[in-house]
């Protein structure tokens, strides 16, 4: 699963979007549209978001090893 949380970045904070992403079951979270400089997501940024996250319990590690399985078996079967 893909998600695109553009629609609402004005509801939710980063930190909240990432988090009802991986909650969901999203495999991959695009962050597109990124056309103002001050705005650009940083990827370590989004990184830290994710360790802060499963620190505090609020997504668990299994949940990021089933998108890194999904994300892997994708790859294997697009590049036979």
């Amino acid at each position: 699963m893909i998600c695109r949380w553009g629609g609402v970045a004005k509801l939710y904070s980063l930190k909240d979007r990432i988090k009802y992403s991986i909650n969901a079951g999203a495999d991959i979270i695009l962050f597109a549209n990124q056309v103002h400089p001050r705005k650009v997501l940083n990827l370590n940024r989004a990184i830290k978001i994710v360790r802060e996250l499963l620190n505090s319990g609020e997504v668990k590690e299994s949940s990021i090893k089933r998108a890194n399985r999904n994300i892997n078996s994708l790859k294997e079967r697009l590049y036979r």
